[in-house]
C-alpha cells in the first residue's frame, strides 16, 4: 500500500469515503460469511483504524455473525448496492477494495479461511495462508 490517501466509493457515486491512515492489514478472507455477502469466492479487504475513517453520502448497514463469532456491521449504498465497507467487532474499517479510486495501491499480506476456499477460486501468488483466522500477536 503507498502512502497515498485511500478514497472510493459505490458505483453510483452517492457514497464517498476517504481515510489518510496507513492499513493495517490486507488480505483475503474465504469464510462463508464473506463468500455469501459479497456473492464471489471470496473478499478482499484492507483495514485502517475506524476513527480517521471518513464517509460522504448515506449507508444502509447489515449485521451479522461472522465465523469468527464476532459481530459485524457492513454498509452499501441502498442506491446502487455497491458493498463500500464493514466494522468489525475490533474498532478498524474494512474497506472493500473493489470500491478504492486507486487498485493498484492494494497489498495483500495473507488469506484466511482457505477450508474453506473453493476449488476454482485459486489467487496465485505466495501469500502466508491461513486455514481459519489466525491468532492474534
Amino acid at each position: 500500500m503507498s502512502t497515498q490517501k485511500i478514497t472510493g466509493g459505490c458505483q453510483c457515486g452517492a457514497v464517498n469515503y476517504e481515510t489518510d491512515d496507513e492499513p493495517s492489514i490486507s488480505g483475503h478472507c474465504h469464510c462463508l460469511d464473506c463468500k455469501q455477502a459479497s456473492g464471489a469466492g471470496h473478499i478482499s479487504a484492507t483495514f485502517v483504524p475506524r476513527e480517521g475513517f471518513k464517509v460522504t453520502g448515506q449507508t444502509t448497514a447489515y449485521s451479522s455473525v461472522a465465523d469468527s463469532g464476532n459481530t459485524i456491521e457492513r454498509h452499501f449504498c441502498p442506491t446502487c448496492g455497491s458493498r463500500l465497507f464493514a466494522y468489525p467487532a475490533n474498532g478498524m474499517v474494512g474497506i472493500m477494495v473493489g470500491t478504492m479510486n486507486n487498485l493498484e495501491d492494494y497489498q495483500p499480506m495473507f488469506e484466511v479461511y482457505t477450508k474453506q476456499r473453493c476449488a476454482w477460486d485459486n489467487i496465485k501468488g505466495d501469500l502466508p495462508s491461513f486455514e481459519e483466522m489466525p491468532p492474534k500477536e
